[in-house]
């Protein structure tokens, strides 16, 4: 016996929520330093969170949610399968006898920028010498420490970053620095951490991925999407990153890379963050500025956002900008790729990052999604509007399931016999209406439903209907002309 369901299916290629001030719940998965893996827990305060998830990547990501947009997020550790990993370490600042390298057992729970200082120089291994730290290649620096009679450094809250120290001296301004990759989940570990998500009750939205993705990595998150639909019905979007470029990566050779990446996937339920800015770490006393994906800049924003608002919406997104990003140094150069100065990224259908003449502040320059060239639903808003479409009807139509309905007794025009009559069909169509307008209507242009009248359920036990949603515009580009005027021609 067939198991009563309901169903849908989303038509693309047809075109030529929450109220504000309400926040959805989004989950956040990933690595974390601490915590139970594949077990979801929800946290509206950061403290709370922190406790259980130490650090990592997907704890930080998860504390920018909660802390720029008031964000309900639903933590999920994964499993990382990748450890940390190391740039080379950059020696060329020490000037002392001393040889500095990094301890062959290191290992990083997060990306850093690590740099250490010599404030007072001495021999290593004799007390004297002091130093400062830095995990954001030097945008903040700790306080000045003793270094005493020791021949290691550990860099406190970077998950084990330690250097050694030969025989000899360092002087005072010797400076090293090294790069620290966290560790990274695998699409096997994402799916097994997903997998808690299908089965949980919590009432969440959406999905953000707090580690770097490739093909694989997103080829496994659409399938589990498609999984999630074919169990629960439910419609979900999920946000993710590509790998931020590495140390001299050109822009062009970064743009390529991207392109050949995501060449021949797409889904419009997944956004694609790429390159990186400046972000002001979220976490209660350390005020540090990481070199972040854009993922992290927008961490909760949609959650905060009316439906029908374009996050790329310079006042009613992101009046001022984006809190704590920053594309440019203090002396206005750049340090990351800035769309408007550096296109490419978005029409390659990346979220990325950019800033606008005469305006201060950092903007999303396209909230764009992996949707293929063309199609209907190229912008988050709209895919998160067609989600929410979904999943409105979905819950309506799961009441009218095993519910006597009254069939025809002969066919009457579009009214086939063994169909529902007319009357029911449209008292399914006005409940699902209702709904629909209940929470859409002040974001969209339009909104349609209507169940197929020739559904003979007595053979099939099937209803089908149709839905649509007639979009509101988002201007991208405007032009005008300016002349001169002469008041003397009539």
């Amino acid at each position: 016996m067939t198991v009563p369901a309901v169903t849908f299916r989303v038509l693309n290629g047809r075109l030529g929520v929450r109220p504000p001030g309400g926040v959805e719940c989004h989950a956040y998965v990933g690595p974390c330093s601490s915590g139970t893996k594949n077990r979801p827990t929800r946290h509206v305060r950061t403290t709370d969170m922190l406790a259980i998830y130490t650090s990592g990547p997907t704890p930080e990501l998860a504390a920018r949610a909660i802390e720029c947009w008031k964000g309900d997020v639903l933590m999920v550790r994964s499993e990382a399968s990748t450890a940390s990993s190391f740039e080379t370490i950059d020696v060329t600042g020490v000037d002392g006898t001393s040889v500095v390298t990094k301890h062959s057992g290191a290992t990083a729970d997060d990306d850093y920028e690590v740099v250490v200082k010599v404030v007072t120089g001495g021999t290593v291994g004799t007390a004297g010498i002091t130093y400062q730290t830095s995990l954001d290649a030097g945008r903040t620096w700790s306080t000045t420490k003793a270094l005493g009679t020791a021949n290691t450094l550990t860099i406190d809250g970077s998950g084990g970053i330690r250097f050694d120290f030969a025989a000899g001296t360092l002087v005072t301004g010797d400076t090293w620095s090294i790069v620290s990759h966290a560790p990274a989940s695998t699409a096997s570990d994402l799916t097994t951490a997903l997998a808690t998500l299908t089965s949980s009750t919590q009432p969440w939205k959406h999905v953000w991925i707090g580690t770097p993705v490739d093909a694989t990595i997103v080829a496994a998150l659409s399938t589990w999407l498609n999984a999630l639909e074919n169990t629960t019905g439910k419609a979900r979007r999920i946000y993710c990153a590509f790998r931020m470029p590495d140390p001299g990566e050109s822009e062009a050779d970064y743009l390529d890379a991207f392109t050949t990446e995501f060449a021949s996937f797409s889904d419009r339920r997944i956004t694609v963050c790429a390159a990186a800015g400046w972000v002001l770490s979220a976490r209660p006393g350390r005020a540090f500025v990481y070199r972040r994906s854009p993922l992290f800049a927008i961490a909760g924003l949609p959650a905060a956002l009316p439906l029908g608002v374009d996050m790329a919406q310079p006042v009613d997104a992101t009046p001022g900008g984006l809190p704590g990003v920053w594309l440019h140094d203090d002396d206005g150069n750049p340090v990351e790729h800035d769309e408007m100065v550096s296109p490419g990224l978005s029409d390659v259908r990346a979220l990325v990052l950019r800033t606008w003449p005469d305006k201060a502040g950092v903007y999303v320059n396209n909230p764009v999604t992996m949707e293929t060239p063309g199609g209907d639903f190229h912008l988050d808003q709209m895919a998160r509007i067609q989600s929410e479409f979904c999943n409105i009807a979905r819950t309506v139509l799961v009441d009218e399931l095993s519910r006597k309905l009254d069939l025809n007794r002969k066919t009457n025009g579009a009214n086939v016999a063994g169909a529902p009559t007319e009357r029911e069909c449209q008292r399914i169509d006005a409940r699902v209406m209702a709904k629909l307008e209940e929470t859409l209507k002040t974001h969209v242009s339009g909104l349609a439903f209507r169940l197929n009248r020739d559904d003979q359920v007595l053979v099939s036990q099937t209803l089908n209907g149709e839905g649509g949603i007639f979009f509101a515009g988002y201007p991208k580009a405007i032009g005008f002309t300016v002349a001169a005027i002469n008041p003397a021609i009539s």
